[in-house]
């Protein structure tokens, strides 16, 4: 019997539902799936039957965090893998792998994966999903750190690397019961929008340890259709979210930083890394020319004594 269930939940992308299902099946054929589906008349159904996966249907644009809480109390295993409906499986999934460290590691929350994410031309796009939560209370701020600048300490387990992280994408392995111990429902005033921040920084809060392994890798094809983007863009959670949080700004290191009071202006910020260089530079600049005085006079005084 699986210990895991892998599920995720769709709106207005039956195409994108179907193909993330043929994938799964290629590769999993026996894993259980459970699909939300946010409809006024549910479509996939029959789609659902014919790969093996249940179809929970749930009401037109409830949106993402009340479909999650749904999915996880349908599942019945030990853990469940959280994914979105424009995914798709190339490789078999190291589950066992997964499973085997959580279960090693009982204050860990879950293993995130790693994203190849695409463009709609098919592109691959370079993002840093992989990061620390830093909150500024002080001056009201969230800070999103990639864990690359900071070097972490790694854990090696079954001869596979995990990262320990604050933060990944929407796609890794969780331990089902800890959702419930820890009160780690999505805020379904977050119907789009915000609520994967949320998540993160209270399971922070709560003590719930979080790792990233590289080797649970899956594609991210974005699929903007217009019908679909009229649900998708909606601003209305960034009030919500720094209202909740009480906060002023937000610093993503390495890409920019912006209020939330005029989130859709942000501030390119340069990396810090190159300020540190750059800094060394001029630390190094100034040790040259120290030397270079020091040499100055050391000459000057020989020419006096000969």
């Amino acid at each position: 019997m699986s210990r895991t269930t892998l599920v995720f939940t769709t709106i207005m992308r039956p195409a994108s539902a179907e193909q993330f299902l043929v994938s799964i099946r290629r590769h999993h054929p026996d894993l259980p799936v459970i699909v939300a589906e946010q409809a006024e008349t549910p479509e996939l159904r029959e789609l659902c039957d014919l790969h093996g996966a249940k179809h929970l249907a749930l009401p037109f644009d409830c949106g993402i965090s009340t479909a999650r809480n749904a999915l996880v109390r349908e599942a019945d295993t030990e853990f469940f893998i959280l994914a979105e409906d424009d995914m798709l499986i190339e490789q078999p999934l190291p589950i066992s792998l997964a499973e085997g460290f959580l279960r090693s590691h009982p204050e860990y929350l879950c293993v995130v994966g790693k994203l190849d994410d695409y463009d709609e031309d098919g592109k691959l796009r370079s993002l840093s999903r992989i990061n620390n939560l830093m909150l500024d209370r002080t001056g009201g701020g969230l800070i999103k750190l990639p864990v690359e600048l900071v070097e972490p300490e790694t854990l090696v387990f079954d001869g596979e690397l995990f990262i320990p992280c604050d933060y990944g994408p929407d796609w890794g392995l969780f331990r089902r019961e800890a959702i419930s111990a820890c009160d780690l429902w999505w805020d379904e005033q977050f119907q789009i929008g915000g609520q994967h921040l949320d998540f993160f920084l209270r399971a922070q809060a709560a003590g719930a340890k979080v790792a990233y392994l590289p080797a649970f890798l899956c594609a991210h094809h974005r699929v903007r259709a217009p019908e679909y983007l009229l649900y998708r863009n909606r601003p209305v959670w960034i009030e919500r979210f720094a209202a909740k949080w009480r906060l002023r700004y937000f610093h993503e290191v390495g890409a920019d930083f912006r209020f939330y009071s005029d989130y859709s202006r942000p501030v390119p910020v340069a990396l810090p890394e190159r300020r540190r260089i750059e800094a060394l530079e001029r630390q190094n600049k100034s040790l040259r020319d120290q030397r270079q005085t020091l040499v100055d006079r050391i000459q000057a005084l020989q020419e006096r004594l000969r």
